[in-house]
Parts: structure tokens; sequence; C-alpha cells
């Protein structure tokens, strides 16, 4: 929902009521957004969530590399020091999304590096294996096609007339490549699609 102005045109609204139309009552959509997050966050959501609302299936909105952030907001906050009071300092000046925002414009060389390509994709395999394990079907919605996800991850990958081009457009944002209402709606047809027909 990063960008969209209102909740009423994010992707998780549109595809409940998407759901709500065409198979009342037999779905439940739960956003586990939160600014600042990459792939190392999203597991991260995905662990603690999935414990406590054990769902059937996880969507992830994959921006590929750019979600290799190795300065993740999640990950900084987790190799915090455990003192509450340095904790309480870092996270009321938003030092963690500070980073992240930094690394974003300085140090793309660290993102692309093989090193950091191994650590993502482990971290993938790892989503996989948690997903089998915990009985829910994990599924990445993949926006921009490319660099190919680690076998078994099941990929949705956007058409290419869909996809990020570099620059804004009616369908994307151009500071952070997050997708426009006009995006999500066809994203939320998309996914309610596979999901009903899932369930068939």
């Amino acid at each position: 929902g990063d960008g969209i102005p209102v909740n009423e045109e994010t992707i998780a609204y549109l595809l409940r009521a998407e759901l709500d139309r065409s198979a009342p009552g037999h779905f439940s959509v739960m956003s586990a957004a939160y600014p600042g997050l990459g792939l190392y966050g999203y597991g991260r959501f995905i662990e603690v969530l999935s414990e406590r609302y054990k769902p059937d299936m996880v969507v992830v909105g994959y921006l590929a590399q750019g979600d290799h952030d190795p300065f993740d907001s999640q990950f900084l906050l987790d190799h915090l020091p455990h003192q509450r009071l340095v904790r309480n300092l870092v996270l009321n000046i938003g030092a963690a999304q500070y980073l992240h925002e930094a690394s974003v414009r300085r140090t793309a060389a660290l993102w692309s590096s093989a090193g950091n390509a191994e650590f993502f994709a482990a971290l993938t395999r790892g989503l996989s294996v948690k997903a089998r394990e915990q009985g829910y079907h994990l599924l990445f919605l993949s926006y921009f096609g490319h660099p190919p996800l680690p076998n078994p991850i099941e990929v949705l990958d956007l058409p290419q007339d869909l996809r990020y081009p570099g620059q804004a457009s009616d369908l994307w944002y151009a500071k952070d490549c997050h997708p426009k209402t006009k995006l999500n709606r066809i994203l939320a047809k998309t996914l309610a699609a596979k999901l009903i027909k899932g369930e068939a």
C-alpha cells in the first residue's frame, strides 16, 4: 500500500472485495505490509503471523532485487542491542527506517553482490521449507519477473506489459516501484481468480 492514499485502494482491500463478490464467506484476507521491509522482514512477519493465524495461503509481493535489502528495517531491529534504553532510542528516532532509506540510495554495490544474492536465495528457500512444514501455500507475486527465484518457490509473474517500466506510469509510482491503484485492481482480480480456482 506504499503511496496509496486510502485503505480502500490497497491490494489487500481490493482482493478482499473481489473474493467477497465471487465467493461470499469463503475467504478472509489480512495485510501484513509494513514500511521499510524487504524479504528478510517479510520472512520474520510470516514466521510470527503464520503461527498465530494459521493461513491457508501467504502471498508475497516481490520487488526482486529491491527486496534484497541488507539494511532491512526488521533485520536492523533484530540486531539492535537488547538494552531497552538503546532500543527505544533507536525506535523513537526512526533510525532503522533512515538506514534502510540511506541504503537504497548509497549501497547499490552491496545489494547486487554475490554474497547478498546467496543470503536472500537461502532465505527464500527457508521460507518455502517453513510453508511446507506449517501447511500453508506460499506464492510470490513477482512484479519484475527477474531474477528467478529458487525452486520450489511458486511464482506468479506479472505479464510484460504490467511490469515496472523504470519510470512513473499510470500503473506505477516512480520513487520506489510500488503499484498504483489501477495495478492493484488488476492484481486483486488475478489473485482472486487463482484462489477461487484453487478452491474448486
